[in-house]
């Protein structure tokens, strides 16, 4: 979370403010050796900042600039995406569908446990989030324009479908992390239509 508002907020501020001032950052190296005993993150959001966080060159590493060292931050990096990729599908399938396949027309939502990745951000958001995210990262990083819109698209439908893009009169601990997920995401999307060279078409709100 410390590291997400160092290198991320700043330029993608799709969480909300932070309660304290960030402190310094302090990275830990992770050599392509040690990669069995790290335990990655769990939920999709955790996975995709940490597939950002993952390309900035450690102050550890006497030596960023080779190839080595980029090859692997990189292919880090990508198991991270689509380690995160795979999170958000999981987190939305429904596995008694493959027996019956009726349950998948179920759009009833199932209380997911898990501990939130940040207190004012309720969990159905976090999906949303590291698809934005994800997004991100296909274009700047892989400049890979197809899985750059897929990605705000999927975020933009599933932001959608929870009503963000709709202003409500009533206002809880929850309502600025609704609106930073919806504009963030909306302009995602421009984004994607403007790099490619497409019409996007304007969402009321």
């Amino acid at each position: 979370m410390n590291a997400y508002y160092i290198w991320i907020h700043p330029y993608f501020p799709i969480l909300p403010a932070p309660e304290q001032i960030p402190l310094p950052d302090q990275p830990l190296a992770l050599a392509e050796n040690q990669s069995d005993g790290f335990q990655e993150p769990l939920s999709a959001i955790s996975l995709a900042i940490s597939a950002i966080l993952a390309l900035i060159p450690c102050p550890l590493d006497s030596n960023p600039s080779s190839e080595e060292s980029i090859r692997w931050r990189r292919t880090y990096s990508q198991f991270l995406a689509k380690a995160a990729l795979e999170s958000v599908e999981n987190e939305s399938d429904r596995p008694e569908s493959s027996v019956e396949p009726s349950k998948a027309l179920d759009d009833s939502d199932e209380e997911i446990t898990r501990e939130k990745f940040r207190s004012p951000v309720p969990l159905e958001l976090e999906s949303i989030i590291a698809l934005d995210l994800l997004s991100i990262y296909e274009y700047a990083q892989r400049g890979n324009l197809k899985k750059m819109r897929a990605r705000a698209g999927a975020a933009l439908v599933a932001a959608m479908s929870l009503r963000l893009h709709q202003r409500s009169e009533v206002e809880d601990e929850y309502t600025e992390a609704g609106r930073r997920v919806w504009w963030m995401t909306y302009i995602c999307v421009c984004q994607g239509s403007i790099v490619s060279n497409t019409v996007n078409i304007p969402i009321p709100v």
